[in-house]
């Protein structure tokens, strides 16, 4: 694959993946199909050798293949592109988009990060064509609105649920049913888990730990009100921005694992998930489909108005965006700023303070997130590799 992924294709990249694209034309079209369905069924399996069909045995089998897919795309939308095709290349961009939402806010935690992947992928792509081609004013509001239209119902915020009821099966599987507590740790189930837990050395270290364990570790009502008020916990604070954690200085279910008992709760500590990064890694990918409708926006007004708007104000006033920007790491829109030859649209970064769009540099190398050291985020004009 060439070096520099966003640039121009030589003809020997040209022909080798124009032979793999036309190869899976007829899975390509599939994939741009369902995309525009309104639903999404979902294939999961279990080890047909496994009587008890554990939700942590659940294979995701479609997973790679979703990516496989939307990155075919992204190289035939690249072709369509150089050779001129431009309304094939858009409805490609769109397509990919629309595949990720199917998979946002619902299933797995994994399943819900792949679609948030494949749709930055695709917004990634857009700005790309935005930048490198030269689009009509029609072609620019044909492209917003097809993107705008991806999340008729909103930007949809990661749901915790999936992750939720797969803790709640670990506990089914690997408690007693009744007694003191409602039920202790079973030794044997403890083993069963070892491909997910930390190595602990030989067999029979297994065997030392796993009854350990079943004796110190919290019973199995507690283990579920502790994790069910963690749940809830996430729950509430993914709805909230970086920004308005911080302001509130509240401490998300990462840092409150980490207070507690780790041996007591092992099975809460171990298997439920980090979720002050998911949150930051979904609110950027909000911002990313805001800003990208913006950059659109901005895009179609300097070709009908002459000139770049003054502030984003404008844009709303004229009816070329619905709503402001809003950057996640402040309580106010995206900074935009008018320059001589074009303009700057950037988020002030997990450091909460603006600089002035400078991106922080580490080791010689930008930070395209930023640091909570120092560092804006950068979202347009594209970073030039």
């Amino acid at each position: 694959l060439p070096e520099d992924v966003a640039g121009p294709l030589s003809d020997v990249e040209q022909e080798y993946i124009g032979a793999w694209v036309k190869q899976n034309d007829a899975a390509w079209r599939e994939f741009a199909t369902g995309s525009a369905k309104s639903y999404c069924y979902r294939p999961y399996a279990t080890d047909p050798n496994d009587k008890d069909k554990p939700l942590w045995s659940l294979r995701l089998v479609h997973l790679p293949s979703l990516r496989e897919l939307a990155r075919l795309g992204m190289w035939r939308c690249r072709i369509d592109r150089q050779q001129g095709r431009i309304q094939e290349c858009t409805e490609g961009y769109i397509a990919i988009a629309r595949a990720g939402s199917h998979w946002q806010g619902k299933g797995t935690l994994l399943e819900q990060l792949v679609g948030l992947a494949i749709g930055g992928l695709a917004r990634a792509e857009i700005l790309n064509l935005v930048d490198a081609q030269k689009l009509s004013a029609a072609e620019l509001k044909t492209l917003q609105d097809q993107l705008s239209r991806v999340y008729p119902h909103g930007f949809p915020l990661m749901n915790m649920e999936g992750e939720r009821l797969f803790f709640m099966d670990l506990v089914q599987h690997s408690f007693t049913d009744g007694g003191p507590g409602g039920g202790h740790l079973i030794p044997g189930r403890w083993e069963e888990l070892q491909p997910l837990m930390p190595s602990v050395g030989d067999e029979q270290n297994v065997r030392l730990f796993s009854t350990a364990w079943s004796m110190i570790h919290a019973g199995r009502d507690e283990t579920i009100a502790k994790a069910n008020e963690l749940y809830e916990l996430q729950a509430e604070l993914m709805k909230m921005t970086p920004y308005q954690r911080h302001a509130g200085d509240l401490k998300m279910s990462d840092e409150i694992l980490s207070s507690m008992p780790k041996y007591r709760y092992f099975l809460i500590e171990r298997f439920v998930p980090a979720s002050a990064r998911v949150s930051d890694i979904t609110y950027r990918g909000k911002m990313g489909h805001e800003s990208t409708l913006t950059v659109l926006a901005l895009k179609r007004w300097r070709l009908e108005k002459g000139a770049y708007p003054q502030t984003l104000d404008e844009l709303i006033a004229g009816g070329f965006l619905k709503e402001l920007p809003m950057d996640p790491y402040s309580d106010k829109p995206l900074v935009y700023k008018k320059t001589d030859d074009g303009f700057v649209l950037y988020s002030v970064g997990p450091n909460f303070k603006d600089d002035d769009g400078e991106v922080a540099m580490q080791n010689g190398r930008p930070r395209r997130w930023g640091t909570t050291e120092a560092g804006d985020i950068a979202l347009w004009p594209l970073a030039k590799s």
